[in-house]
């Protein structure tokens, strides 16, 4: 089986080596090719998943290069999910799946933060990763995600310690989560917190309430299983704004969520938290599986202390997120930071390279 898995991931580095060949030739010519290498890399998918070599032969025969790109590497999502373990691995090298530089590769844009580099990610996104734009600046990869508290009794006096807290250190994030909240509380928050987020390059995401978040001018949204669907939210919030989703300790929710469009899915909660009500506790193995697999960001939430959070980046969290262990922290919002930035780093340290 290790000798097939070799040739497999040779098959699919060799089709993600023609792609800037196939760009240049004429249409014929790319078609001729491209049916020419699905029939290699199904030579090699075959021992495992038969019907899903014969999707490639006919993916890559009749589809153009880029929109052929597109549809294989749903394929290869399916292979992933349930065929035996080495089409995952392999899967990884081809296709624009897994290359050097796209995980982690986060932009700190704030549209973009979670938007994978331009050209590594494959699948028919439509969030900000269509954009194309970069920002060269070398960024963790893992990051800080923060959450308010349920309930904001001073805004002034939050916006002073959001500030604090994103001129501690690497923050990727600020989620606007005021569930009671009527929309003019949540009006008067984002109009106060959004302007110390642009400054500091840290994206201001609204959950559950996508038509409020495109007219403020968040950056984007989060949303639950029971809140607005995904395909609507998308569609109020239009293709450059981020929609991140709750998956909870499933997989399955979370490949329907990337396949959807999410721009992030969210796992957890991997421990006891108060900040909110939580019927399901996930298994950091769930992780570590995504980073091997997937190119969508995925955010672990629920009950992280800076204690707690190390085996979660190792298991390969993109983003920890967190609430109460920074609002609530003894030493103030900006050590708290601190010492999540710290203990990240130390988790990034000991995760196995990719």
């Amino acid at each position: 089986m290790a000798a097939v898995e070799e040739a497999a991931i040779a098959g699919f580095e060799a089709i993600a080596g023609l792609e800037a060949a196939m760009a240049g030739a004429g249409v014929m010519a790319a078609a001729f090719a491209a049916a020419f290498f699905s029939f290699l890399a199904s030579f090699f998918v075959m021992a495992v998943d038969f019907a899903g070599a014969a999707a490639l032969v006919v993916i890559w025969a009749i589809a153009p290069p880029d929109s052929a790109r597109t549809a294989i590497d749903v394929n290869i999502r399916f292979l992933m999910e349930f065929s035996s373990p080495w089409p995952r691995r392999a899967a990884r090298c081809g296709a624009g799946y897994r290359k050097e530089g796209c995980r982690g590769s986060i932009r700190l844009s704030p549209r973009h933060v979670f938007a994978i580099v331009g050209g590594c990610g494959g699948g028919d996104y439509s969030g900000p990763a269509k954009t194309g734009i970069r920002v060269e600046m070398p960024t963790p990869a893992c990051r800080l995600y923060l959450v308010t508290p349920p309930t904001i009794q001073d805004v002034a006096d939050f916006a002073r310690a959001v500030a604090a807290a994103v001129a501690a250190g690497d923050v990727g994030a600020l989620q606007i989560r005021l569930k009671s909240a009527s929309d003019f509380e949540i009006e008067t928050a984002v109009r106060r917190l959004a302007p110390i987020c642009r400054a500091a390059g840290v994206a201001l995401i609204l959950n559950d309430r996508p038509a409020l978040a495109a007219a403020l001018d968040c950056d984007g949204v989060h949303v639950g299983q029971s809140d607005m669907p995904l395909a609507e939210a998308r569609r109020v919030v239009g293709r450059e704004r981020i929609i991140g989703v709750t998956c909870h300790d499933s997989r399955h929710l979370a490949m329907e969520a990337a396949e959807g469009g999410a721009d992030y899915v969210a796992f957890g909660a991997f421990f006891p938290t108060a900040t909110k009500q939580t019927t399901t506790r996930a298994d950091p193995e769930v992780l570590e599986i995504w980073q091997q697999t997937m190119l969508i960001p995925c955010v672990a939430i629920g009950g992280i202390t800076p204690e707690t959070c190390g085996p979660l980046v190792t298991d390969g969290a993109d983003f920890i997120a967190v609430s109460a262990a920074v609002w609530e922290h003894p030493g103030g919002p900006a050590e708290a930071v601190r010492a999540f930035n710290a203990a990240i780093a130390e988790g990034l340290a000991a995760r196995p390279p990719s």
